[in-house]
């Protein structure tokens, strides 16, 4: 009943005398998380004296926001980076989906199994995950050059001796300081990079005055 080793049953046959104190092994070796044995304490067969965990292999769970998802899928290469520790890069690929988005975070969970060399990733801790994802060539404009009206997005396109015209555009994905531009725009086109608010008062201004 109380699992002992051959060991010990040997020595009860020997001696003939009964085991006092009896050393229980846990089933796999790791790192003790949580400690709850303590003396005189007593215990049952649902008494959890020791949580124990294998920080050999990790999961690493990243919160995805919805936009984002489309994107993802199991396998999808990501590297992982650890504040506090400069230079220290893991590789890791996604290994599964949560099915529910976070009705508060408006998140969902993408679980990715990591090799731990050295212990350095540690549980409760908070590190950076850049998925790596495979896209085609797309047409980019900065995040400025935009003026977004909330129904409408506008570039000012140049059309040379200091003319400039307004063009409505359809906008992709944002990444790193500048938004994918899906049609409006083609390549090789110049547009105002900042100052678009400016540039469109200033049209406003000068419409309102030609109309009195």
């Amino acid at each position: 009943l109380w699992d002992l080793s051959e060991a010990q049953i040997e020595q009860v046959l020997v001696t003939g005398t009964p085991i006092r104190d009896v050393t229980l092994f846990a089933p796999a070796s790791g790192l003790v998380l949580q400690r709850n044995a303590f003396p005189h304490q007593r215990v049952t067969s649902e008494t959890d004296l020791y949580t124990l965990a294998d920080l050999s292999t990790v999961w690493v769970l990243a919160d995805v926001y919805e936009p984002d998802l489309p994107a993802l899928r199991p396998g999808t290469r990501a590297r992982i980076r650890v504040p506090g520790h400069a230079g220290l890069t893991l590789h890791a690929s996604v290994s599964q989906l949560q099915a529910a988005v976070d009705p508060t975070t408006r998140t969902l969970k993408a679980r990715l199994d990591v090799s731990n060399p050295g212990l350095r990733l540690r549980p409760e801790m908070f590190v950076d995950v850049e998925f790596q994802l495979a896209s085609s060539r797309q047409l980019t404009v900065p995040v400025d050059a935009v003026l977004d009206s909330g129904g409408q997005q506008v570039v000012f396109v140049d059309l040379g001796d200091g003319y400039l015209a307004p063009r409505p555009v359809t906008i992709g994905d944002r990444l790193d300081g500048r938004v994918v531009i899906l049609t409006g725009l083609t390549e090789g086109e110049r547009v105002v990079a900042s100052g678009t608010f400016l540039v469109n008062a200033e049209s406003q201004l000068r419409s309102a005055l030609a109309t009195m």
